[in-house]
């Protein structure tokens, strides 16, 4: 969830100057700050998805920026964007009631913290540069290790996986934490495993905006005045963070299979 003003909320509806803005820190520690007449007018996007065309349940959700940074006078030349941080803003002027003002309003800028990212790929140079810089999920994307013993409760695995890839964890709060893990996985990334983690829990996990990875669950609240055998959730309203396409889905029943799952040797 975002905090912004009223004045933000009722004018994103009918209007569309939003402009970017970031702060780069190169890898040789030289921050940079960039200004919407830093960006070129197309080819800058900010995309997060779960590597799924279907309904996600049960994944790590990326979110991936691709940045077209203007470069006719050369300015970046001496520059390498290779293992840079971007802390990539959306900005917008709202006008809020000023009395004193000669007009009766003062601008204020709004800024939205779109996450922070890395550049993980080299940039293309040209009179643009095209940039394209992830958040700290790429971290997750080798081989699972663990420092623990198993059987673990949920909660622990997810802790030592976070501390083995060197990512943070929002919240040890976390749906089904006392779910009892019987074998470590094998064969599979971090990645992989925290996304079990989130099924287990009953939803899917995204890095925050300040790249904490958290667990985002699908709310059945709603349901738990019906009859038993009457249970069958539509899932249309969702917690913050998560979105459908336009088809509703209609889910009756989960099986949720592989050894993270397993809870009995013979069942």
């Amino acid at each position: 969830m975002r905090n912004v003003s009223n004045a933000f909320k009722e004018r994103m509806n009918d209007r569309r100057d939003f402009y970017a803005t970031a702060e780069i820190t190169f890898a040789d520690g030289t921050v940079k700050n960039l200004t919407k007449a830093d960006f070129n007018i197309q080819g800058n996007s900010v995309i997060q998805g779960g590597a799924t065309s279907s309904f996600p349940l049960g994944v790590l959700s990326s979110k991936q920026i691709t940045l077209s940074l203007l470069n006719n006078d050369d300015k970046w030349e001496e520059y390498g964007f290779y293992n840079a941080q971007i802390k990539l803003a959306t900005n917008y002027q709202t006008n809020e009631p000023d009395p004193e003002s000669s007009d009766g309003f003062t601008p204020v800028i709004e800024r939205l913290q779109e996450g922070i990212f890395t550049v993980i790929t080299p940039e293309t140079y040209g009179t643009t540069i095209e940039i394209t810089a992830m958040d700290e999920s790429y971290k997750t994307d080798k081989e699972y290790t663990s420092s623990i013993q198993f059987p673990a409760r949920l909660d622990d695995a997810l802790r030592d996986c976070c501390a083995g890839c060197g990512i943070t964890l929002y919240s040890d709060d976390i749906p089904n934490k006392d779910f009892i893990i019987q074998k470590k996985p094998e064969g599979i990334s971090f990645r992989d495993f925290i996304g079990n983690c989130a099924m287990i829990a009953g939803g899917n996990a995204i890095m925050d905006n300040y790249n904490r990875l958290k667990i985002i669950t699908y709310d059945f609240s709603v349901f738990s005045d019906q009859e038993q055998a009457a249970r069958i959730p539509l899932l249309k309203d969702f917690k913050p963070g998560l979105r459908l396409e336009a088809i509703d889905v209609e889910i009756t029943g989960l099986q949720i299979t592989g050894e993270i799952t397993e809870t009995d040797e013979e069942g």
